[in-house]
């Protein structure tokens, strides 16, 4: 068991954690400024199947999140599967340009959609470890801000990179994941052991015993749909009725997330 964490050293883990989450966000949203050229112009597909693009990753994502998050618990060791989860994501956004069919290219995103999850919901469960409940409040508002600035920066940066080469995205999108990789294996550490919930079951169970939590759901679910509308549909209005390059494209999705 690790010794009680000082206030410096809590500091150093909150900016190691906000760095992880900076990086792993950015790749996200440097795809959505050239989704016609990644899926539409690459693969002949119809505007269903590029909004396919970024649903399945979510929907990924939504069916992965409880188990990964209870492995996380059980395991115990949150670093390791951090870890494994930032290099099984960068390799498969790694694996995306080489696809030659759109199914494969869609069941690669959805396993990646898993695996990113993972990860930035164990940055999340880390970031609670290593706060005490007085500073739970701002430690998890910090956290939450590098994840914000991250989708919001990957917009612009995908853009410029995607108007000379589109496929770069995904060569440079791994880099990046790479990179969170290798700072989490040596920047971060594990908190003491503290009670966790290892059963799905058991967190689900949460919103049986408190059923004020189905309101700020209802919310999230709301303010995700509609954000998801906006950042598919628009960049695509943006750039099939408009006719914007992909860096104009960036800039206004990135003022919209900002």
């Amino acid at each position: 068991m690790n010794p009680p964490a000082t206030n410096i050293a809590t500091r150093r883990i909150a900016i190691a954690l906000g760095s992880v989450l900076f990086l792993t966000m950015l790749p996200v949203t440097m795809m959505v400024p050239v989704l016609r050229e990644l899926v539409g112009d690459r693969f002949t597909a119809t505007p269903f199947w590029v909004h396919s693009f970024m649903s399945i990753n979510m929907i990924g994502a939504v069916l992965f999140a409880p188990f990964g998050g209870a492995l996380a618990d059980r395991f115990g060791r949150r670093k390791v599967i951090l870890v494994a989860a930032l290099l099984v994501n960068a390799a498969l956004i790694g694996i995306m340009p080489w696809l030659n069919s759109l199914a494969g290219l869609l069941a690669i995103r959805f396993l990646e959609g898993g695996a990113h999850i993972l990860a930035v919901s164990t940055i999340m469960a880390m970031a609670s470890d290593w706060s005490t409940p007085e500073r739970r409040g701002r430690m998890m508002g910090f956290i939450s801000a590098t994840l914000m600035m991250g989708t919001a920066c990957g917009a612009p940066l995908g853009g410029r990179i995607g108007q000379h080469a589109p496929l770069m995205v995904f060569h440079i999108g791994a880099g990046i994941g790479l990179v969170a990789a290798i700072i989490a294996a040596f920047a971060l550490r594990d908190a003491a052991a503290r009670e966790r919930v290892s059963r799905v079951r058991d967190a689900l169970g949460l919103l049986i015993n408190r059923r004020e939590l189905l309101v700020p759901y209802a919310y999230a679910f709301i303010d995700r749909f509609c954000v998801g509308v906006i950042v598919s549909s628009f960049v695509l209005y943006l750039s099939e009725i408009l006719e914007m390059p992909p860096g104009q494209r960036g800039g206004l999705l990135a003022m919209f997330l900002i």
